[in-house]
């Protein structure tokens, strides 16, 4: 690394008394790396005018050899014409400050977010461009030496489907694996977003259902909270459902003497055949199916994990306990938060998150892992006894064979290879590598934990140790602790009739709430329905429209009916279906404007109808 030049100090002490101005905690991390220049990097005067800067990396230029404030310009257009509606412009690294100039020139309004890891490269910056413009951004962030996970975080509270980015290869040569790392997280989160809106579309009438049916289980439940962060001493091995998960069977009555068993819904089945009880199971899924994979069980000694969507079967299910982990969705969060909350567990697309972060959650510092395949080892894709294993064989004839079923769940989801924890090839699939993707992004969050497999025939998730059985069997035995941090005193005292009457409030005052957002809407929907208007009087119609807009999205009730409201897609097919206005109408604009209010009330007011038709609990 290079010191600043003379020629550089001045405009490069300029340049830092801005930034500790406005960025004083920042400055006081990075203070004592400032000061010097990345190595392999020229700073050249432009051709056209020599007042200006650009500069080579390796030989190639960073910018215009001209001017590079107009090329910063173009290249920032160019990429912004990708996004027309994003709010938040995101440069992955910036050279020499040329595109965020030029953001911060003409686009005021927007926010700025600009990422490097390496500290010298905003020395570079500073020494060579005026960023007087930049910092008189109104929304202005710099991530310098940030790990991916805490910009990913930050980029998620501004929202991804907000952000533009913009990515230069040239500002990225640098670092490439920093940004390459960077651009994966965030296209999976998009992957991810765009999943759980086409899971949302498909389930919500499910969930709604099951949560309408299932409303007495919040008082008479209590939540997993009941053990938060009390197994500190202990370790956990969490159990799932993968072809591996047969190997380790037999050992699991001796395991269950030094680990605490955390097993998902699918792997019951399949310890129960060895006579193990897990001291947990944890079922998420709300679909009729996953209630299957308890079909003729019983397991009186386990504790049931589940959340308030699940199919109502599952409450009746033979078992020590049930306990609830907060819902996911608005109708249970919205009354939790008036009776008991229940504790929140992660959720990554498989039962298997959850169950991990039970164990986190409980404060096991060890977890060991069994099963999580996430993939076909031998080409299998579960373990012999579980449910999937059993019904492929009940189910099978002389048309739609055994190996028919199999087939298609080894290649019906893009399947694509990559490598256990050994090196070896393993299949698996798109889908399977979003929930690796998740238990990676979640090790690497809580560093802290140690987190192995004991099957190593799985899919390798980065930050997951390669362990074996034999280390799991030499911890020492446990099971005095064990039993009494399983028999939890907390759930014995715990008060159903005060619960019972706080869900009765909440109840209560629910009805009110949609009572008065349905006045609301059926008000709006009234005077969109207005007919004979002139130009006049569309700013007053506006106007009142806009006041009861304001109204509703501070209601308690809106967020309950989002789960009920059309998903985007939906919304726009519905437009789209509606008569066409003449676009040779001087009204038109006013009129589509008109109409589309119209079909978000008309939306908004079924969602509440079918709030309507619960039959609430009441426990007289």
């Amino acid at each position: 690394m290079s010191e600043l030049l003379e020629s550089q100090k001045q405009l490069y002490e300029k340049n830092l008394k801005l930034f500790k101005s406005r960025f004083s905690e920042l400055y006081k991390l990075l203070e004592k790396k400032l000061g010097n220049l990345p190595e392999n990097v020229e700073v050249l005067s432009c051709k056209g005018d020599i007042s200006k800067k650009t500069g080579k990396y390796n030989n190639q230029l960073l910018h215009s050899a001209y001017n590079p404030e107009r090329e910063g310009e173009k290249l920032l257009q160019a990429e912004i014409s990708k996004n027309q509606n994003a709010d938040v412009l995101v440069f992955y690294g910036f050279g020499l400050g040329y595109l965020p100039l030029a953001a911060a020139k003409n686009h005021k309004n927007k926010t700025l977010v600009l990422v490097e890891p390496d500290v010298d490269w905003l020395t570079l910056a500073f020494a060579t461009t005026d960023f007087s413009e930049i910092f008189l951004q109104n929304n202005l962030i710099f991530c310098i030496e940030a790990d991916i996970q805490g910009v990913l975080k930050l980029l998620e509270k501004l929202g991804l489907k907000n952000c533009c980015f913009v990515k230069n290869p040239i500002f990225q040569d640098h670092n490439k694996k920093y940004f390459q790392d960077l651009n994966s997280l965030i296209n999976r989160n998009i992957q991810k977003d765009s999943i759980n809106a086409r899971t949302l579309k498909v389930f919500s009438k499910l969930w709604f259902t099951n949560m309408c049916k299932n409303l007495t289980h919040l008082a008479d439940n209590p939540g997993i909270k009941i053990y938060k962060d009390s197994a500190k001493e202990l370790s956990a091995l969490l159990i799932a459902a993968g072809p591996s998960l047969d190997r380790i069977l037999p050992f699991l009555s001796e395991i269950k003497k030094r680990c605490i068993l955390i097993a998902v819904d699918t792997a019951l089945r399949s310890l129960l055949e060895y006579n193990v009880e897990p001291h947990f199971v944890v079922l998420t899924d709300p679909q009729y199916y996953n209630s299957r994979h308890f079909d003729r069980l019983q397991a009186p000694n386990s504790v049931l994990i589940t959340e308030l969507a699940a199919y109502p079967s599952i409450f009746r299910f033979n078992c020590k306990q049930i306990l609830l982990c907060s819902s996911m969705f608005p109708l249970g969060n919205y009354l939790e938060k008036r009776i008991d909350i229940k504790g929140k567990l992660g959720t990554g697309g498989s039962v298997a998150s959850s169950a991990w972060d039970f164990a986190r959650y409980i404060g096991c510092k060890k977890i060991f892992i069994a099963g999580l395949d996430l993939g076909f080892p031998g080409k299998r894709t579960h373990t012999k006894n579980s449910t999937f294993e059993q019904n492929v064989f009940s189910q099978c004839n002389k048309i739609k064979s055994s190996e028919y079923s199999h087939v298609s769940a080894l290649y019906g989801a893009n399947t694509l290879y990559k490598t256990d924890y050994s090196g070896k090839e393993i299949l698996t699939d798109n889908r399977m590598s979003m929930y690796a993707w998740w238990f990676e992004s979640k090790v690497a969050e809580f560093a802290s934990l140690e987190v192995a497999t004991i099957t190593p025939e799985g899919l390798n998730i980065p930050g997951i140790k390669k362990s074996s059985l034999e280390t799991v069997l030499e911890l020492p035995k446990n099971e005095k602790l064990i039993l009494e941090f399983v028999e939890n005193p907390l759930a014995l005292n715990y008060d159903k009739k005060s619960l019972q009457e706080k869900l009765v409030c909440a109840i209560s005052e629910l009805k009110e709430y949609l009572a008065s957002t349905k006045e609301l809407v059926e008000k709006g929907l009234k005077i969109t329905k207005k007919t004979g208007l002139t130009k006049q009087d569309y700013p007053e119609i506006f106007f009142n429209l806009q006041q009861i807009d304001k109204k509703l999205v501070n209601t308690e009730a809106s967020e309950l009916i989002s789960l009920l409201f059309p998903s985007e897609e939906d919304l726009q097919a519905c437009l789209d279906s509606l008569p066409k206005i003449d676009k040779m109408d001087v009204l038109y604009l006013e009129k589509e404007n008109l109409q589309k209010s119209m079909l978000i009330y008309t939306k908004l007011l079924e969602a509440i109808n079918q709030y309507e038709k619960i039959s609430f609990p009441n426990f007289s």
